[in-house]
């Protein structure tokens, strides 16, 4: 009965196949879906068998406020016996409608909307009747809960392409620096446009390279670059330092900010000097790597 439910892929099958078992189970030919909206009103979403008028007069009615935990249904057997407001009555009656139920929908307990049932005659809902209710609407919130799951992943990637994207332009712009970060193996991640100046080599070069190359052929043999891995992976420590950056064996004087992080490693080397021989450095051959603080 449910099925449909389960493997609905949109909204707009989800709530069809809403439909569908609502009038498979129960017989009901007419029911509508509401959902709070962000200012917390109830509103139609989708609706078969009403008019448009009838949808504009009931729209926001709820006997359920936002964050109200484990509603219970409710049943009118006969809208003339029961004690809502005359207007609503009126409404309801004017669209041929004499008995009606409200089946709360629910997110981890919490009412996110309602499903309605209408039929033109007086009916008294039966205790089964009531039980295939619940199951509907207890599908149609784990189909609701999946979408609000997807639309929140769906924002949290955007969000941070966005910032991704943010970022590579702040860091493109500091010409001066050559800011450069690890992932959590230690591997370069990212290698800034200030990097490319001051150091000589182009991203597509060096990315992915373990970040040991920037630590000296002795700290190599000391581990000291698995040290500092280590470090970072257990919490986070800022260091500041000077050093000298050697460039195909022509070194130039740098103040190098370091930041050892868990999240990302970071080092930022603000230019001195020598720029003019690291480049003739470069033309002679790629004979040796440059040397630097690190952080992992």
């Amino acid at each position: 009965m449910t099925d449909g439910l389960y493997r609905a892929e949109s909204e707009t099958d989800a709530f069809d196949a809403t439909f569908d078992a609502i009038e498979r189970a129960l017989g009901c030919s007419r029911a509508s879906i509401l959902l709070f909206d962000r200012h917390g009103v109830m509103r139609f979403v989708a609706s078969r068998g009403l008019s448009e008028d009838y949808r504009r007069a009931v729209d926001g009615h709820s006997p359920w406020k936002p964050g109200d935990r484990d509603p219970i249904p409710i049943f009118v057997s006969d809208i003339e016996l029961s004690d809502e407001p005359q207007a609503l009555k009126n409404a309801i009656r004017g669209e041929g409608i004499r008995s009606l139920a409200f089946i709360p929908v629910t997110v981890d307990g919490i009412v996110v909307g309602k499903f309605m049932t209408y039929r033109d005659v007086a009916h008294v809902y039966s205790a089964d009747e009531a039980t295939l209710c619940l199951t509907i609407a207890r599908q149609l919130g784990f189909s609701i809960e999946r979408k609000q799951s997807e639309e929140a992943h769906q924002r949290a990637e955007e969000g941070l392409r966005r910032t991704n994207e943010r970022l590579r332009v702040i860091l493109d712009s500091a010409s001066e620096y050559a800011i450069i970060t690890l992932d959590a193996d230690g591997r370069i991640a990212s290698w800034n446009s200030g990097a490319e100046r001051l150091l000589g080599y182009l991203d597509s070069e060096v990315l992915g390279l373990s970040g040991s190359i920037f630590f000296s052929p002795e700290d190599r043999a000391l581990e000291i670059p698995q040290q500092e891995m280590r470090t970072a992976a257990e919490r986070d420590v800022p260091r500041t330092s000077v050093g000298t950056i050697a460039r195909m064996g022509h070194g130039f004087g740098a103040q190098v900010s370091c930041f050892v992080s868990r999240r990302a490693g970071l080092i930022a080397t603000s230019r001195s000097s020598g720029i003019e021989q690291r480049k003739e450095g470069r033309r002679r051959g790629r004979s040796s790597w440059w040397e630097s603080s690190i952080i992992g």
